[in-house]
This record gives structure tokens, sequence and C-alpha cells, in this order.
């Protein structure tokens, strides 16, 4: 190998490594990652359990990218556990019923920023954030436990008439305590029914 040769791979090997540290750097600035872990209250519009009496987990990760200054995008993947049951602590009455519905599902949000925590402008930091998008999810598992309600039954026998496809609109807001960490609220409202007309007289949505 002629020195000429060795400079040119050394040379090669330092752009290389000063591409690959202002990448990174970049990254920091522009992009994030995160874990999501909370807890759903759902209901069923339309099954007669009326209220949010049916707590779930949900869980997954999250992506995101600065858009603007304080205006950040963000993509997550969930699990998503939903359903309806009468009351929050169920007494076992015979006309009561349970619906359980688990989820995949995926968020695209817009979060505005505001409440900056210090005067650095280049730092994400901000204490509240406004949001607001659009989410896909799709049914992988369902279980209804009828109690012999004639009224559910049949939903309980042809579980195939649930639609695996849901699409939402979601508003939420959320207060970080730290850069890292943050507590949030989300409202999520259902843009197609899960069971139609066609298919069966009662319609549901979550």
């Amino acid at each position: 190998m002629t020195k000429q040769s060795k400079d040119r791979k050394q040379t090669a090997l330092l752009y290389a490594i000063a591409f690959f540290i202002f990448s990174q750097n970049v990254a920091a600035q522009r992009f994030g990652a995160g874990a999501v872990v909370g807890l759903n209250m759902s209901q069923l519009t339309g099954d007669l359990n009326v209220g949010y009496h049916k707590p779930s987990w949900t869980a997954g990760v999250r992506g995101t990218t600065r858009l603007d200054q304080r205006i950040d995008l963000s993509l997550e993947i969930l699990y998503s556990g939903r359903g309806s049951r009468p009351r929050l602590f169920p007494k076992g009455d015979t006309l009561e019923f349970d619906i359980s519905m688990e989820y995949v599902s995926v968020p695209l949000m817009i979060h505005i920023l505001d409440w900056k925590a210090n005067k650095d402008e280049n730092d994400r930091f901000y204490y509240v954030h406004f949001e607001t998008g659009l989410m896909y999810s799709r049914l992988f598992r369902t279980s209804i436990n009828s109690r012999g309600n004639k009224f559910i039954e049949p939903l309980a026998q042809n579980i195939t008439l649930f639609s695996p496809h849901d699409w939402s609109w979601v508003v939420g807001l959320s207060g970080h305590l730290t850069r890292h960490w943050a507590i949030e609220l989300r409202f999520t409202q259902s843009l197609n029914n899960i069971l139609s007309y066609d298919k069966n007289p009662t319609v549901l949505s979550p």
C-alpha cells in the first residue's frame, strides 16, 4: 500500500467518523424516542353499559421529531385494551356482561409546546404539551362474557362480526415533570362503528 493510498483511507475514515458524530448530534436535537405506559378507561356506545367502567392497560413506544421550535410530530405503536362493563366493580348480576377488546394502535399526533422550562432556545423541554391527531387500531382479540344476557348473547356467539379496523380522533394534554417524565391525559373517539346495522341490529363504537 502506497503512502498516498494510506493517507486517503485515513482521511476517508476521519470523514466517516466526523459524519457519524455530526449525524448523531443532529438526531439528538431533532429526534427522540420513549416508552408509554398508562391506563385506559373505556365504554362502547350502544351496548347499554353506560360509563367508562372498563379499565385496561396501554403500553408501547413513541418516536418524535421536531417540526418547528414549538411543534413536535409523534408516532406511537401501542397495545391498547378497551371494552365495556356496567360498573367499575361488577356485582355478578346475571344481567351484566363484559366485553374485552385488544388492539394494536398507531396514533399520529401533533404536539404544540408551551411554558418553556428555561431560556435555551435549543432546549426541547417545555412543561405543557397540547396534542391532537388520528389513530388507527387493529383488533386482534375479543372476548365477551354474556352471563346469560339475551341482549348480548348473539354478539358472544358471533365475535367475528366485529370490525378489525378502528379509526379514531385523539386530543390530549400532558404536563412534563422533568425533561424525561410526563403525565398525560387523552380522550379518544372512534370515527367508525365496530359493528354495523348490516350485520346486527346493535351498533357499537368504542
